[in-house]
C-alpha cells in the first residue's frame, strides 16, 4: 500500500476515540510508514515469497517478531507494575506489524484467490501463535521485487517484465498497492469494486483483529504480574496515564 492508504487503514481500524488514545495512535501510523525505508527487507511486506511455505518464514521474521516485541515491551514496570515498561516502543512494535498485514493483502494473491472461490472476504490465518503453511491455499504466493532492477523491482525480457525462475509474478503484475493504477485499479467484474478496494477492506478488518490479538496476548501473559486488573493495565498501554 502507499503511505497515504496505510494511514486510512490504521485509522480506519483503530482511530474511532474509543480504542486508544491520538498519541498512540500517532506513534503506530509513524511507525507503520518507516516500514517502507526498509525496501530490502521483504519479512516487512511478505514479499518474495514464491509459495505459502515462504508465506510463513516471512510472518515468522517479520509480523510474528513486531508482535512478540509490541508483548515484550509492554511488561509491567517498578514496584507498583501498574505501567508498561515501554509503551511508545511496544506501539511502534504494533505499528511495524500493522504496514506487514497490510501489505499481505496487497502484495500476494490472497484477494485474487478468494475473488476465485467467490468467497473474498475472508481474511488469512495470521493471528496465532505458529504459521502453518498448510491452513493457506496452495497456490498462495507473492510477487517477486528487489531494487537492484530499478523502481520496478523485476528482470525484463524484451522489454516485458519477467520475474526470475520459481515465481510467476513480479510484484509489479500482482500488487494492489494504489487505488488508480496498476492491478489495483482493475475491478473485479464489470460492476464490482478494485482489487485495491477489497484488499484495503481486509486489511482494515485484519488491523483490528491485530490490535485485539495484542490484547488478548499481552492479558494472557501478565494476567498474574500487574498489581490491580490486567484489563486496567492493557488500558495504560492503549492510553497511557488516562488509561
Amino acid at each position: 500500500m502507499n503511505l497515504k492508504v496505510h494511514e486510512r487503514i490504521v485509522r480506519d481500524a483503530l482511530g474511532d476515540g474509543q480504542t486508544m488514545s491520538e498519541q498512540a495512535l500517532g506513534w503506530i501510523i509513524t511507525a507503520n510508514k518507516l516500514s517502507d525505508l526498509y525496501q530490502f527487507t521483504p519479512e516487512r511486506h511478505f514479499d518474495n515469497a514464491p509459495d505459502r511455505e515462504i508465506i510463513c518464514e516471512r510472518w515468522k521474521n517479520g509480523l510474528k517478531v513486531f508482535l512478540d516485541r509490541a508483548v515484550k515491551l509492554s511488561a509491567p514496570m517498578g514496584k507498583e507494575r501498574r505501567m508498561p515498561e515501554n509503551r511508545k516502543g511496544a506501539l511502534k512494535a504494533f505499528g511495524a506489524a500493522t504496514h506487514a498485514l497490510a501489505d499481505f493483502y496487497a502484495h500476494t494473491n490472497w484477494v485474487e484467490l478468494g475473488v476465485a472461490q467467490k468467497n473474498p472476504e475472508v481474511l488469512a490465518p495470521l493471528f496465532g501463535k505458529t504459521c502453518q503453511s498448510s491452513d493457506f491455499p496452495m497456490q498462495l504466493e507473492s510477487g517477486y521485487f528487489n531494487l537492484w532492477y530499478g523502481i520496478k523491482g523485476c528482470p525484463k525480457v524484451a522489454g516485458m517484465l519477467k520475474p526470475p525462475r520459481g515465481y510467476r509474478y513480479c510484484h509489479e503484475q500482482i500488487a494492489k498497492d494504489h487505488p488508480g493504477k496498476g492491478h489495483g485499479a482493475e475491478r473485479i467484474g464489470m460492476d464490482g469494486p478494485t482489487y485495491h478496494e477489497v484488499a484495503v477492506v481486509l486489511a482494515t478488518r485484519a488491523t483490528n483483529q491485530l490490535w485485539k490479538t495484542l490484547h488478548e496476548c499481552i492479558v494472557t501473559r501478565y494476567s498474574t504480574d500487574v498489581t490491580g486488573d490486567v484489563e486496567t493495565f492493557f488500558m495504560k498501554v492503549a492510553w497511557g496515564e488516562d488509561g
